[in-house]
């Protein structure tokens, strides 16, 4: 913190920090909680204490309690560091005239705390963007397009659009992908090629499949599609099943389903191998099918639907 913020050694501990930490414990922050808000945001303490007061109101009169202002504030520092007056503050009533509903930008404040502090400009911009992309205004998904576009470069747009033509995706396909689902433009070009491959490789699935459920590329490569796709090829090469599920309703299935289906009465060919696909990455926790009794395995036996 004193590396980034040198300037703080200077501060007079009781007429300057002491008095900004008393205020950031009027909003119920732990001593824990206040060193690791201040460790992340050490501008914090730079700024004056009535410019930390006026931003606290001002997001008390816009989530209308002290304690959601906490709950704010032990997401993102940055509330405290930046000048809502001039970031906040016209983005929400921006966004508000573009027809977003007030609760749902403030639902979001929580999640993607960032965007609503963003230059004022650059939201308008985004906005002009996802106009011309033919996201309609009234549409809850609006604010998840202009919140996409804005977190990207025009470079690195084009690069985005350029990976889709790269999955052959056509003009039409990427403009009703953004429309309907612009979350899919924040997964990486090497992600989506990488989920390319693997789900070719099985030889059950082509790129149309894709093209057609986008939203399969928010999907883990690790936890979803090599847990179930392994399942799948163990089963077929033990003939213990004929047919694959399509690619839609494999995309749908919840995994409690998938297991019940495809892992629980089979435990005994796929059940190493689904509890290992689960613990990748190192998450130390034991697979979802411990769950399911061993009553419910029993009763899945042989009853394979697809």
């Amino acid at each position: 913190m004193v590396k980034c913020r040198p300037g703080i050694l200077l501060s007079n501990l009781e007429t300057n920090i002491k008095p900004k930490f008393e205020i950031l414990q009027s909003i119920r922050c732990s001593e824990s909680e206040l060193s690791e808000l201040i460790a992340n945001n050490p501008t914090i303490l730079t700024r004056g204490k009535s410019s930390i007061v006026h931003s606290l109101s001002v997001l008390k009169g816009l989530v209308g309690s002290g304690d959601e202002v906490g709950n704010l504030v032990r997401i993102s520092g940055w509330f405290l560091s930046t000048n809502l007056v001039k970031t906040m503050v016209p983005n929400v009533e921006f966004l508000v005239g573009c027809g977003i509903p007030l609760e749902q930008i403030v639902r979001f404040m929580y999640t993607y705390p960032r965007f609503i502090l963003k230059d004022p400009e650059m939201i308008r911009r985004s906005v002009e963007k996802a106009d011309k992309m033919g996201v309609r205004r009234g549409l809850k998904i609006f604010f998840h397009a202009v919140r996409v576009v804005s977190s990207m470069s025009n470079k690195t747009w084009e690069k985005k659009l350029q990976a889709f033509r790269d999955l052959r995706f056509s003009e039409e396909d990427i403009l009703r992908v953004f429309r309907q689902a612009p979350p899919v433009f924040s997964i990486s070009p090497m992600k989506m090629k990488r989920i390319e491959k693997v789900v070719l490789a099985t030889g059950k699935y082509d790129i149309s499949c894709i093209i057609n459920s986008p939203t399969a590329l928010c999907r883990s490569i690790e936890n979803w599609y090599k847990r179930r796709l392994q399942v799948l090829q163990i089963l077929e090469t033990k003939n213990l099943i004929t047919d694959w599920p399509s690619f839609t309703t494999l995309r749908r299935m919840p995994e409690r389903e998938f297991f019940r289906k495809f892992v629980a009465p089979y435990i005994d060919e796929v059940g190493l191998v689904y509890e290992k696909t689960v613990a990748v990455e190192g998450k130390k926790r034991e697979a979802k099918c411990v769950s399911i009794t061993q009553t419910e395995v029993a009763k899945s036996s042989g009853n394979l639907c697809i």
